[in-house]
């Protein structure tokens, strides 16, 4: 069995709802996470629309859960952004999904081969000083581990009341991540999320 992914899988959005779904379902044998003690946590960028969604679901079954945002960057993340110029991504985009396939698997090794050091953690705003029961952090990926780490460690030291962390990852794309969180739905592929880059409209 290859160590890496081997292929790509599309994401919907109801394929997300059943995420959600599968991640409180699951959880909920910890205790309720649907009150006012729960944060839920999502990781920039990608985990973001899949931790608004556990969000909603958890405020539709009681009271409203608290929610933030946190980015977790390291060196590739910048240079991804200052990377090829857009036009160049249009471009690319526009190939046929099998094309694109490859594409991401070829980066997805490369990604892998480089060093995972120097991450630093950001904040959208600032940390809540409320004592929480529960922290719920949701990631759309985890490849090597080390961004949900470098999250579960940083909310553990600056975080009140020493809360429960629980994390959930809609995918794991490797075999032995330095972190594999608490709840996943598959391992060793990669997903296209309706909101990436290249997925067709």
């Amino acid at each position: 069995m290859s160590i890496f992914a081997t292929r790509v899988v599309n994401a919907t959005y109801s394929d997300i709802s059943h995420f959600s779904e599968r991640c409180i379902e699951d959880f909920s044998s910890h205790g309720n996470l649907a009150s006012s003690a729960t944060l839920v946590v999502g990781i920039a960028s990608g985990g973001i629309p899949l931790a608004k969604e556990v969000h909603r679901q958890l405020h539709a079954d009681g009271d409203a859960a608290d929610y933030m945002e946190v980015r977790c960057c390291r060196p590739s993340t910048k240079s991804k952004e200052e990377g090829a110029p857009s036009k160049l991504f249009s471009l690319v985009f526009r190939l046929p999904y099998f094309l694109l396939n490859i594409l991401r698997l070829v980066e997805h090794g490369l990604l892998a081969s480089r060093s995972n050091s120097g991450r630093t953690i950001e904040t959208q705003g600032e940390l809540p000083t409320k004592a929480y029961k529960w922290v719920l952090i949701v990631d759309d990926a985890v490849d090597s581990g080390y961004s949900m780490s470098c999250v579960v460690d940083f909310l553990r030291e600056n975080l009140a009341a020493n809360p429960n962390l629980l994390t959930a990852s809609y995918v794991v794309t490797r075999n032995s991540p330095v972190y594999r969180p608490d709840f996943t739905l598959f391992n060793n592929v990669l997903v296209r999320f309706p909101w990436a880059k290249d997925a067709k409209k």
